[in-house]
């Protein structure tokens, strides 16, 4: 190991401290245990990020690589961990990567000469990952887990309660009059939730950061801008931005282990509100295949029982 840093060390376990935390090595998993920074002036976003996350696990199998990113112009090196796609709920929101450290609980900061240290550690990770030979496959599911469940997200123009099998939105006066108008509140089951996504704001075109649920479902070209539309909330900037990300996090992970059929209803109803000649164009396709569903059972290619289960399929979407 390398000497001189306050390490501890036996066959199980390695635990290193950190001016940002410990990094704890289990062989088959790696936690950050965070601290908050009291010497930095912009350290809103990182403190509030990590007074959220206050320990993050992550399986080995999790990851597709790690790496030192060494500091620019007197800045702070950092210890970079990159999960598999669709492994960690807080990059898949973010659309696969989280560029700014603060907002990344994969990022650990490293200062100096802990920088050696951060080396070792990526060294050994990086042979760990390449031993599980899955880091250039997509997980199924989540891999690494949201620590609790916040139950609501306070927005700038309402908030979001998350409750057992649904999400409610219920805006406030700040939100557009094209959102308020549509639906003051709005409850989304679970189910019929495809995605969730997070925009920060210094990503954002309009430089205000967002959470915006997607419906199973919905056509393609069929999407609404996050001001107007009451699948998303605004958020304030600042730390408020990392309420946003962990929400829609704990959001996406509930989502993915969902098994309820979608509510047909829901996209419906979305739909008649912001594209109405696309309602009535999933309406018209499907007394289509009604009718040719009637021919093919008239033909005597379906059965009368084969025949009710797919009108049945066709009804439920509509």
């Amino acid at each position: 190991m390398v000497p001189g840093r306050c390490v501890y060390y036996d066959a199980f376990v390695e635990e290193v401290r950190l001016r940002a935390g410990n990094i704890i090595w289990l062989g088959d998993e790696v936690r950050f245990r965070y601290k908050k920074f009291r010497y930095r002036s912009d350290a809103g976003i990182w403190n509030r990020m990590r007074s959220l996350l206050v320990e993050t696990r992550i399986p080995v199998q999790s990851l597709s690589d790690v790496r030192i990113e060494l500091h620019k112009n007197g800045g702070h090196s950092g210890l970079v961990l990159t999960p598999r796609a669709g492994a960690c709920p807080f990059h898949t929101v973010a659309g696969g990567t989280i560029e700014h450290p603060d907002f990344n609980p994969l990022y650990f900061f490293v200062h100096g000469k802990e920088e050696l240290i951060g080396e070792y550690f990526a060294e050994e990770l990086k042979a760990a990952i390449r031993k599980t030979g899955l880091a250039d496959t997509p997980a199924e599911r989540p891999l690494i887990r949201v620590p609790g469940i916040p139950q609501r997200l306070i927005g700038g123009d309402g908030r979001i309660t998350l409750n057992r099998d649904t999400v409610t939105f219920e805006f406030n006066q700040l939100a557009e009059p094209e959102k308020v108008d549509r639906r003051r509140i709005w409850t989304v089951p679970m189910s019929s939730i495809e995605s969730v996504s997070w925009e920060p704001g210094y990503l954002a075109v309009d430089e205000i950061s967002y959470v915006q649920v997607h419906l199973v479902g919905t056509p393609e070209g069929a999407s609404v801008h996050p001001f107007v539309d009451i699948n998303a909330l605004l958020m304030s900037p600042g730390p408020a931005e990392a309420d946003a990300l962990f929400f829609a996090a704990a959001l996406h992970e509930r989502v993915m282990s969902n098994r309820s059929q979608p509510d047909p209803a829901t996209l419906g109803t979305w739909l008649d509100l912001y594209h109405p000649h696309r309602s009535s164009e999933r309406s018209g396709d499907s007394l289509e295949l009604l009718k040719e569903l009637a021919e093919l059972r008239a033909a005597g290619v379906l059965t009368e029982d084969e025949f009710q289960a797919k009108k049945k399929e066709i009804l439920d979407r509509l």
